[in-house]
């Protein structure tokens, strides 16, 4: 199904456009997005009533996800309060959630990141276990980042053995 919205009950909703350039007018990027988050949020419109859930059910996806914007030199930002009851007003085909649907559809993200993050590492630590297995040395030596410049110099001090027959 796609996504609609509503602006027209929203103040000055005509603001919220900029000029393309090309086409004409189109919403700015950070209204846009606001309304793309109305999907993960599970909150069918922005009222007086519930911005203050639209705001934390923000920022709960920004601790999961990080910033959603990036500046062109790199800095990262999220939304500010202002930005959420800018909006309120808007209305959206959203299907709302509760928040404990909402809180449980969080967790099911934070699960299946750290069972990522969990195989990762596991390869991680099997790929430098047979490295430090082919140096000779127990990978507990290897895979702390202290120990990098030792493991280094010892490779090095390999090669240069090697060469040197």
């Amino acid at each position: 199904m796609a996504l609609h919205a509503n602006y027209q009950k929203i103040d000055n909703w005509e603001a919220l456009y900029e000029d393309d350039g090309h086409a004409g007018k189109k919403l700015g990027v950070v209204w846009e997005t606001l309304v793309l988050f109305s999907m993960p949020v599970g909150l069918r419109e922005i009222s007086e009533a519930n911005v203050d859930e639209w705001w934390f059910r923000l920022k709960v996806l920004e601790k999961l996800h990080g910033p959603a914007f990036t500046s062109g030199t790199g800095e990262k930002f999220d939304f500010g309060y202002s930005d959420v009851r800018r909006m309120i007003g808007l209305t959206t085909n959203v299907s709302n959630i509760s928040r404990a649907k909402f809180l449980a559809n969080c967790k099911l993200l934070l699960v299946e990141a750290g069972e990522r993050e969990a195989r990762y590492g596991k390869k991680k630590w099997d790929r430098d276990q047979a490295e430090a297995e082919r140096l000779g040395q127990p990978p507990e030596l290897w895979v702390h980042p202290l120990n990098q410049e030792a493991r280094r110099e010892h490779e090095n001090a390999a090669l240069l053995a090697g060469k040197a027959k």
